[in-house]
Parts: structure tokens; sequence; C-alpha cells
């Protein structure tokens, strides 16, 4: 009798513990639903439409327009938490017209020499900064005996760092579709967005917020289109005009470029994650140098872009972002001096 009643007090204490086990299951799991609800909401809404590429096929992602994210092993390369936009790839494979005469005299739009160099893309989530202080370089400090016009409209505009290949100053602006109605243009090559095969657009926005039950934001829809390049010196008109506003630019030091068969290997190696994001992500990744977690609705209490593209390219490549996350919203360690994954 005494050993059944030590017995059912043992078993009454269990399932009490197992009882409180499963409550604490389930509230730490509705904790990081609603964590991941909100960290979602920080994320840019043009994250959302990230779709992966084949990286077994080259052509997918050997054209602009497509996206790069950097591998989180590379963490400790220039190239650590990049995001990357292909401008412009020349085909070495089996194109009559892409002769090696044609390719001997291919230049950048930017004017840089492109004899060694097939593929040509700019860094998107970075701007190219002072050392000593850590505040981005401005237009009228990177570029010496800048006109005055020039000085006065975009002299403070941020430069942002394209990568490690020294080029011209690159212009990026965004026209909207009534400027584009209306025929107005300050020149450039057009940027579009990659479509998967056989979708229209209206169709691939769908899809790729179409599991969300947020509703879809405006920025998401297509009213917009992006230009690499153009006339500088009428974007500075333009913009003292009224017909362009600063966060419609973004002007680039330095660039990234591969070589023939590079960049395939180095995708193929893993360094790189291939995928179709919007192209407005060149402009809108960083519209100014934020050092706030401020809740005003700018760019300053959103996710890093890398985090939030790779968050929203897969599960797992989502987990090692938050793993390699390195920036303040990361805490490193808890209360003990022990690694934490939890954000703030």
């Amino acid at each position: 009798t005494v050993r059944r009643k030590v017995a059912f007090l043992a078993l009454k204490e269990l399932n009490k513990k197992l009882s409180l086990f499963g409550a604490l299951v389930d509230d730490a799991a509705q904790r990081n639903a609603d964590s991941s609800k909100t960290a979602r909401r920080k994320r840019n809404p043009l994250a959302r439409q990230v779709q992966p590429l084949d990286r077994m096929d080259p052509s997918s992602y050997l054209r602009p327009g497509s996206m790069l994210l950097s591998h989180p092993y590379m963490f400790d390369s220039f190239f650590g938490r990049t995001v990357i936009c292909i401008f412009d790839h020349i085909n070495t494979y089996g194109d009559d017209d892409d002769s090696e005469e044609k390719r001997s005299k291919t230049t950048t739009k930017s004017g840089g020499d492109r004899t060694l160099a097939n593929t040509y893309g700019l860094i998107i989530n970075r701007f190219s900064y002072h050392e000593e202080d850590e505040h981005p370089f401005v237009l009228k400090e990177a570029v010496q005996g800048l006109p005055d016009f020039l000085k006065k409209t975009l002299g403070g505009v941020p430069m942002r760092d394209g990568g490690p290949v020294h080029v011209a100053v690159q212009l990026i602006h965004r026209v909207s579709s009534k400027q584009e109605q209306e025929g107005w243009s300050i020149g450039g090559t057009l940027l579009s967005d990659i479509i998967p095969s056989g979708e229209k657009e209206e169709e691939s926005i769908i899809k790729a917020v179409g599991e969300s039950d947020e509703p879809v934001p405006s920025a998401l829809l297509p009213d917009s289109s992006i230009y690499y390049q153009g006339n500088i010196n009428k974007a500075a008109e333009a913009i003292g005009e009224g017909e362009l506003k600063l966060d419609d630019i973004a002007l680039f030091a330095g660039a990234s470029t591969w070589s023939p068969g590079q960049l395939e290997s180095e995708v193929q190696s893993g360094f790189w994650l291939p995928c179709q994001a919007p192209v407005d992500l060149v402009i809108s990744a960083l519209t100014a140098p934020q050092d706030s977690d401020g809740d005003d609705g700018s760019n300053a209490h959103q996710e890093d872009l890398w985090v939030s593209l790779m968050s929203e390219y897969g599960p797992e490549e989502a987990k090692l972002a938050r793993l390699f996350d390195t920036s303040k919203k990361f805490n490193w360690k808890d209360g003990n001096g022990l690694p934490s994954d939890s954000c703030n």
C-alpha cells in the first residue's frame, strides 16, 4: 500500500511537470511566432518578393536585374553580408555576335574598361564610409572640382560602395510611370525586374506574398522604373525643378566585376545565393544612413537588407543569417556572457 501511494504521488508530480513543460513549449512557440511576425514587419517590404534562382543554371542569374546574396560563411570577407545587383553581363558562350573582337572593345556603361570582366554589378546595401569617423562620403568629397550647381544640388548625397573595382561615379535613378508616359527622361538604361518564365508580373507579386496574412503594401505594386546611369547634370536640374526627389537617385563609387566563368564558379561553390528581387531595392535599400532603432516608419528600425532577403530566401538560410548577424540588433551574449540568439 505504501509503495502504491508513493508511486501514485510520483506519477502525479511527473504529470504536473509534464503539463508545465507543455505549457512552456506552447508559450515559447507562440512567442516565437509573434517574434517572427514582428521581424517580418520590420523587413523591407520589397524583400518579401525574393525567390531563389537555379544555381546550377547560369543563364538564370547571369542577366541584368538578378541579385546575389553573399553566403553567411563569407562574413569576414570584403563581401560579407552584401547584396549585389547584376547590371551587365556579356555572353561568352556560343553567341555568334559576341566575338572576341567585340568583347575586347566593350566598355562599361559608366565608361570603365570591361576588357577583363564580363559580369558587372554593384553592392546595393553598403555606404562608402570615412575610416576615421565612420560617416559616409558625400559626392562633393568623392569628386574633386565638382561644378557649383552639382555641388549645391547633389553635393551632399551619400556615396554608396558598389565594390572594390574603381570606376567613375555611377548614377541610378527612379522614374515614375507617369513620367515615362509623358516621355520625360534624363537618359540611362532600363533595369527590369526578373519575372519567372511563364508568369506575369502581377502573378509573381501574388505568389511572393500570397502566403502572408498581411496586406500587400502599395510599395509592392509596380509604379516606377529603375534606370542605370543617365545624365547627372540633367538629374541635378530635375531635382532643382522638383521633377526628381533626392530619394529617387543613388550614387555609387566602385563596382563588383567578374572575369569570364568566375562568377559561375563562385556560385556553384556556394559563395553566392542567386535570387530574383525587385530592382527598386537598388535605391530603396539605403535611403539615408541611420543610427537609431526608432519606430518612426523610416528604415532606421528595419532589418538589414541582407538579413531580410536571407530570411525570405529559405528557412535554412534564415537560420544562418541570424547566426552570423553581427548588427546591433543581435545579442551575441546573454546576461551570463553566453552566446544568445535572442533579438532586441
